[in-house]
């Protein structure tokens, strides 16, 4: 079975394909060499402009934090994606380098540190 990509128009063995459950035929619409050549770069360069940091001011923070996230300490090697760039949403400054398990604690407590403490306090009044 073959399928034509939606980017580079070329026709190609279903294999070619990301799995994709959502899709006809139950593979992606892009081929994955135009999958990867197109979102890999565009996501790494936006990350950047979004912030307004260069990939320089990233190494920076990076090897001053020793490639480990600065709330959890867990090495960059550990994980599945590169440390996040975490930000004051009010202000927009860029605060450190985080995993993504971190970061979403931060964003579902809503950089609240009321909720932050209250979560200690109750995981400390519940601790076994």
């Amino acid at each position: 079975m073959e399928r034509t990509c939606k980017k580079c128009g070329e026709t190609k063995p279903i294999e070619k394909f990301r799995h994709n459950k959502n899709c006809k035929y139950g593979r992606g619409y892009m081929c994955n060499k135009c999958r990867h050549k197109q979102y890999r770069p565009k996501e790494i360069r936006i990350r950047f402009e979004k912030y307004g940091i260069s990939l320089d001011f990233y190494n920076e923070m990076f090897n001053s934090q020793q490639g480990r996230c600065q709330i959890c300490n867990i090495h960059h090697s550990e994980l599945k994606r590169r440390l996040a760039i975490d930000h004051n949403h009010e202000t927009k400054k860029v605060r450190g380098l985080l995993c993504d398990s971190c970061n979403s604690i931060l964003g579902y407590a809503k950089e609240d540190c009321t909720i932050l403490i209250n979560a200690i306090k109750y995981l400390q009044e519940y601790k076994t």
